[in-house]
């Protein structure tokens, strides 16, 4: 049996604000495809303090957590040119490629061939596109099972008011309906609307009656020809241009409003009001581990009982919630491939996230992986590692620690940056 593959958050073709690594992605690509032909690599991980050999075995499965391609907040041009990087090796890949769709995936629903048959050809294998995986139950592997969404269902907008994350899909499909023209003749016709009311017979003088004329005759001819400029028109065309403007301005909305990016313990708050909705419908299995991107954090909460500040926090949303913890799974969290620039020169807000991580899975269990882009390699990230940086009070590793980390082959500056303060 193969292993999976994991990723998240790539947010490739994104505006200004932000870098994504399409040219150390596609490197990453590549070392997919080497170990394909391979079979297998050899790396060192740190396990409970103890410095260990594991295999890493060809991947049957390589999963794409949401917001790989920024289809939210990007230029086309942009977008192209990332994809014309990563698609020839993404397509020589073997391993079946599943897509679950973020919140900035607003147009690649557009690709599912049915509702039954969800796949899209891409190469050697196809590419399959899921709000959520598996689209029912969940994955065993191992002795343990997996559920994957992107983690935008945590959002407390989504969250507070029930289901409303199930909303995104619909605004996805009006949006990608309605043309750019939609927005435009909005604001035509609500300028029109206003040039009608301001407007009196005796506001121009003679020397703007041309002026006037010109005014008054293109508002006639829109409004004759186009049925523009009228109040219930103006109402109408308001209505269908929100789902544009949403996708169009969303992104820097929603992170302003309710985002769950680098807040630690209000995504563990609104999971668990999420995981009193989904444990409603669905049987929970035994060791169940939810993996999920989107906050860009990376992070990780065992379902056995720890001395842990966050997973103490977790145990007491859900008894605040009356949630049986007998239900609660592991939370699985990786980080993005992404990095966000500081918005001022003082600003250290995000200048120790961890980016470029992902997930490693097979029978044994999973290990998180950071990828080397220097030297085009991977590093193991121990779960223990994860959890002190997060529970110490300046988030600092300490010094034996990092010298472990070191004799796994962490980059020397990832060290250094984990060594210093990371608060956000």
């Amino acid at each position: 049996m193969g292993g999976i593959i994991v990723v998240a958050d790539t947010h490739f073709g994104i505006k200004k604000g932000s870098i994504s690594m399409p040219g150390y992605f596609a490197d990453f690509l590549w070392w997919i495809k080497e170990l394909e032909k391979e079979n297998e690599q050899k790396v060192k991980i740190l396990d409970r303090g103890t410095i260990k050999d594991k295999t890493l075995i060809k991947p049957n499965e390589i999963i794409f957590l949401g917001d790989i391609i920024e289809l939210w907040d990007s230029e086309d041009e942009a977008v192209n040119t990332c994809v014309s990087t990563l698609m020839p090796t993404l397509a020589e890949i073997e391993a079946e490629k599943i897509y679950v769709l973020g919140n900035h995936d607003n147009i690649l629903d557009k690709a599912l061939l049915s509702q039954e048959k969800e796949y899209y050809p891409l190469g050697e294998s196809n590419l399959k596109i899921v709000e959520e995986y598996p689209s029912e139950g969940f994955m065993k592997k191992g002795d343990q099972n997996y559920l994957f969404v992107h983690g935008h269902q945590f959002d407390k907008h989504f969250t507070n008011i029930g289901k409303l994350y199930n909303i995104l899909p619909a605004l996805r499909n009006v949006s990608n309906a309605l043309t750019n023209y939609v927005p435009f003749l909005f604001f035509v016709s609500l300028a029109l609307a206003i040039i009608d009311k301001l407007m009196p017979d005796d506001i121009f003088s003679s020397s703007l009656e041309i002026l006037d004329l010109i005014l008054r005759g293109l508002g006639w001819f829109i409004n004759k020809t186009l049925f523009l400029g009228k109040p219930e028109i103006v109402v109408l065309l308001l209505l269908l241009t929100i789902p544009k403007i949403y996708m169009t301005f969303g992104r820097r909305f929603w992170s302003w409003f309710s985002g769950v990016k680098y807040k630690k313990h209000e995504t563990i708050d609104n999971f668990t009001k999420w995981w009193k909705l989904f444990i409603g419908d669905n049987k929970v299995p035994e060791n169940l581990n939810v993996v999920y991107g989107h906050t860009h954090f990376l992070n990780y909460i065992p379902k056995k009982k720890t001395d842990a500040k966050m997973y103490q926090f977790y145990m007491d949303k859900l008894r605040d919630r009356k949630i049986s913890v007998e239900t609660r799974p592991a939370i699985v969290n990786i980080s993005a491939w992404m990095k966000d620039i500081k918005n001022k020169e003082k600003d250290e807000k995000y200048k120790n996230v961890m980016v470029a991580s992902f997930l490693y899975i097979d029978d044994e269990g999973f290990e998180f992986f950071g990828w080397d882009w220097y030297e085009k390699s991977v590093f193991h990230i121990p779960k223990e590692v994860i959890i002190i940086r997060r529970e110490l009070e300046k988030n600092a590793i300490p010094e034996d620690m990092a010298k472990k980390l070191a004799e796994i082959g962490w980059p020397k500056k990832l060290i250094e940056k984990w060594q210093k303060s990371a608060e956000f």
